[in-house]
This record gives C-alpha cells, structure tokens and sequence, in this order.
C-alpha cells in the first residue's frame, strides 16, 4: 500500500532518476492504450501519465480498505496489546503513504558539490 502511495507521489522524481515507478510495469498499458518501456514516461502526454496514476491510486486505495477490514476482523482474535501495536503500525504506515500523496519527501542524490 505505502509503496503504491509512494511512487503516486515520485513520478516526477522517479523519472528524473531513472527509477523504476509502478506505472512502468505492463499492466498499467490498458490504462492509457500505449505500449510501456522503463523510461516510456519520456514520450507519453500528461493525460497517459493521469490515467495510470488514477489506477494506481485506485488500487492503493482498494489495498488500504482490504487492509482496514483485515485489521478489524483481526481485533477480537488478539489481546490490546497486540491490538495497539497493530494499531501504531498501521497508522504510521498509513500517515507515511498519505504524505507521499501529498509531496514527494524521499531524499535526493547529491548532483554537485561544493569546493572548499
């Protein structure tokens, strides 16, 4: 879920580094009708690139809510403390993915440097 969330966000940086990004993968061809290479992104138009970032969100999405209902149906099974550990983990997972929505925040390699 978090990994979807985070190349939602890093598209952009993604292809300026020549990462590897979800909408890459084959599966995301039926999304905009084009065929995909690593550094398709190069060529395609800014409304090929929506299109396979709504379903990337879309199934980011679909993940979070099987996540929810599996968290809930595992509830009852466990003691409160297992409950509040599971509960700190996914919120903070979810807060990480829920950021790189909403920028970017991964570190960047350094390009150039500083004679002193």
């Amino acid at each position: 879920m978090c990994r979807m969330y985070n190349d939602y966000g890093s598209l952009a940086r993604d292809k300026a580094e020549k990462n590897l990004n979800s909408v890459n993968f084959p599966e995301f061809e039926k999304c905009a009708g084009s065929s995909m290479s690593f550094d398709a992104t190069e060529n395609q138009t800014t409304a090929e690139l929506q299109e396979r970032k709504s379903a990337l969100m879309e199934m980011a999405e679909y993940e979070r809510e099987c996540l929810l209902i599996v968290k809930a149906r595992l509830r009852p099974l466990v003691d409160e403390k297992v409950r509040g550990v599971l509960d700190v983990f996914v919120n903070v997972t979810d807060l990480y993915g829920q950021i790189y929505v909403a920028r970017d925040i991964a570190t960047r390699p350094i390009t150039t440097y500083v004679d002193t």
